[in-house]
């Protein structure tokens, strides 16, 4: 009777009263709550979501797409963070081929939390259960965004209360504040990951106390990426069938990464060329495209007889990279015509290029780059892999799954014994969207598009293989903010009570 009320209302009303209510925590479909903590992964069905347009309306728009494609039957709550009222959002709903009956369903789920448009939703708030009810509970950080959380999320706590099924937990505090949005994960067998980018043993301890609400805790090895968050590396995805053998775990795989691009030899690194021109943006993806266009121009300059001039590492590590930057090679004469000319000598490099490279083009230059840094990462991340594979258990076979991954730095490896101690503080960035930094929607996972064959087809036969439902979105532009869809939402889950 309620939604019915909903309804006829209409979807125009600013703060809509018991939509969540519909997601019952009793229903018997609903997988059990985990013995320990108070984490949730994903797995669980989602209550309700948060989304924001201040990079880009489309990342809005594509999220809702693949929502409504998940095919739940009650679509959850979205709330979308936008200076603008939102009504864009329900105007794309009527072009994704529903029923009348069906949009409309889907339209009344759409509230516009006006007046901010903060991008990073995973930053601001973090999503429990109540042991003894099931039902969402959601803690904020008023700290969060200089001591101004409120400025970020604006009325997203009253909203989600006003949903009915969900509660507000108590504030975040201490070493909650800063950016630490998508670093605290819920994991099977009652684990909390939770990565630790620079904290000491007792900040770590006072963090994971406040986070895991009791839950058995595991470190995912962050240390080395620029932003040192747990799902950047792993994500835990539904594959269908009966707890305790319904999901696997995504580690990023820095090895399998490279031989894919490597083995894909004279094919074309894109598939998507107007969209990978976009990853160029990032200064890792542009001192390798740098790298290659320089040894081109070497290797030009040698097959026509003309002095080689290698200015290549001057080039790589300069400390910003910029399209259209003109090196004078200190050779201003075409030796081949015997005339000078003021442009021969010259390398210049040329960004629209860059999403020509073959996959052999590609692996070269990343393995000159970066490969070393690479190789430590890689055996971290294994060693990674096999701590979660013992500690999860594997009564349903394999519980890791390795994704490809390749990162970037101009720093490292540094001298060590072990290879974290080579990697801690490279500030590495993936030169890829992160594949474990994607969500899943009651069943559906998304991903960020990757835009490069060599992943898109591993990805493509490894969903097959898996039997998951996928999708994908563009979040270049969060990418090269460096974050993407985990980052940029936030899905609120509830489960069955024991």
């Amino acid at each position: 009777m309620k939604f019915l009320l909903l309804l006829l209302l209409g979807y125009s009303h600013p703060v809509f009263a018991g939509f969540c209510d519909r997601h019952v925590s009793t229903d018997t479909s609903v997988p059990l709550c985990p013995e320990k903590g108070g984490l949730l992964n994903e797995t669980y069905p989602v209550v309700a979501a948060t989304v924001s347009d201040q990079v880009n309306q489309s990342i809005v728009t594509d999220f809702v797409t693949e929502m409504v494609r998940s095919g739940t039957s009650k679509p959850p709550a979205i709330f979308v963070s936008s200076e603008s009222d939102c009504s864009y959002v329900r105007e794309h709903i009527d072009t994704l081929g529903l029923s009348a009956e069906k949009a409309q369903e889907w339209k009344a789920a759409i509230q516009c939390n006006q007046g901010v448009a903060w991008n990073w939703q995973q930053d601001f708030m973090q999503p429990y259960f109540d042991r003894n009810t099931g039902s969402a509970v959601v803690r904020f950080n008023p700290d969060y965004y200089n001591n101004d959380g409120p400025k970020a999320y604006g009325n997203l706590p009253a909203m989600l209360q006003n949903c009915g099924g969900i509660q507000l937990g108590k504030n975040l505090s201490g070493r909650w504040n800063g950016n630490m949005g998508g670093n605290i994960e819920g994991l099977p067998n009652g684990l909390c990951a939770v990565g630790n980018d620079g904290l000491s043993d007792a900040e770590y301890k006072e963090m994971t106390d406040n986070a895991c609400e009791g839950a058995d805790v595991i470190t995912p090895p962050t240390s080395f990426m620029e932003v040192g968050h747990t799902d950047e590396i792993m994500k835990v995805i539904p594959t269908g069938g009966q707890p305790p053998c319904n999901y696997k775990i995504l580690v990023a795989d820095t090895n399998l990464g490279e031989k894919l691009i490597s083995d894909s030899g004279n094919s074309p690194m894109f598939n998507d060329r107007n969209g990978a021109a976009q990853l160029f943006n990032g200064i890792h993806m542009l001192d390798l495209c740098k790298a290659w266009q320089r040894d081109q121009f070497d290797q030009d300059k040698k097959g026509s007889g003309t002095k080689s001039h290698t200015y290549l590492f001057e080039q790589l590590f300069i400390a910003k990279a910029y399209a259209g930057i003109s090196v004078d090679t200190g050779d201003s004469s075409d030796k081949s015509s015997g005339k000078d000319s003021p442009n021969a000598g010259v390398f210049t490099f040329d960004e629209s290029k860059c999403s020509s490279m073959t996959g052999s083009d590609f692996a070269t230059h990343y393995r000159k780059l970066y490969g070393p840094l690479n190789d430590e990462i890689g055996k971290e991340m294994d060693r990674f892999a096999e701590e979660l594979r013992k500690k999860v258990g594997n009564q349903c076979g394999d519980p890791i799954v390795r994704v490809p991954m390749i990162f970037g730095s101009r720093h490292g490896p540094f001298d060590g014994n072990t290879s974290a101690e080579k990697i801690k503080g490279a500030h590495a960035l993936s030169l890829f969207p992160n594949l474990t930094n994607g969500v899943s929607i009651n069943g559906r996972t998304v991903f960020p598009k990757q835009f490069n064959k060599p992943f898109d087809d591993y990805m493509s036969g490894l969903a097959s293989k898996l039997g998951i439902q996928t999708g994908s979105i563009n979040t270049v532009q969060q990418h090269n903010n460096q974050g993407n869809l985990h980052c940029s939402t936030n899905l609120v889950r509830y489960c069955r009570p024991r």
